[in-house]
């Protein structure tokens, strides 16, 4: 058995370190958990989020859903809650619905970071994670080497190498943000 693994908790300190770029005086967060029965969130995912807020002093507001219905309550719930901005970590029930996902930030006024750039081209103001062209890219590497004959077993799972951030400048101007000239010369992709 091989194969790449997507999930990875350790950019979470990066994610709300670009968000104290975007909102200097930040000082509490939502942070968006997704679960279901098959999308439960690694406790990693917590301890490296909870490690980093606690270093940047930042308050962190967990908030579970458990149905693209309850996207809208909970981001309406952080904004009431004084929750500033909000970070959403990525699953199945994120990623399939990730349009409702978007649109219950946006209509929350909450700038919102997402792990994968597909939440950005969806309308997410920010992502910062994985680059998914290249990880099929490496991934169709290993499915050569195994086609060639090379044992699944023999080759090591795969971390990410190339990981991206998306700015989406439309959803920035929606939300009255503007983002820093040094946080627009960081960004891979900005989406005008």
């Amino acid at each position: 058995m091989t194969g790449f693994q997507l999930v990875n908790p350790e950019l979470m300190s990066k994610r709300l370190d670009l968000l104290r770029q975007l909102i200097p005086n930040l000082s509490r967060i939502g942070l968006v958990e997704p679960i279901t029965a098959s999308a439960v969130i690694t406790p990693r995912y917590l301890e490296v989020t909870m490690a980093a807020a606690r270093e940047l002093q930042i308050e962190v507001h967990r908030m579970q859903v458990h149905s693209p219905t309850e996207f809208a309550s909970a981001f309406t719930g952080m904004a009431r809650a004084g929750d500033q901005a909000a970070v959403v970590i990525s699953n199945p029930l994120s990623s399939e619905y990730r349009k409702e996902l978007v649109n219950s930030a946006a209509q929350s006024g909450l700038p919102t970071i997402y792990e994968l750039k597909m939440f950005a081209t969806a309308g997410g103001l920010i992502s910062y994670g994985a680059d998914l062209i290249q990880l099929a890219v490496d991934a169709s590497r290993y499915i050569d080497k195994v086609l060639k004959g090379e044992s699944p077993s023999d080759l090591p799972i795969q971390q990410p190498t190339k990981f991206e951030l998306v700015i989406n400048l439309r959803t920035a101007k929606a939300l009255k943000l503007k983002i820093p000239p040094t946080l627009l010369a960081l960004a891979d992709e900005v989406i005008e």
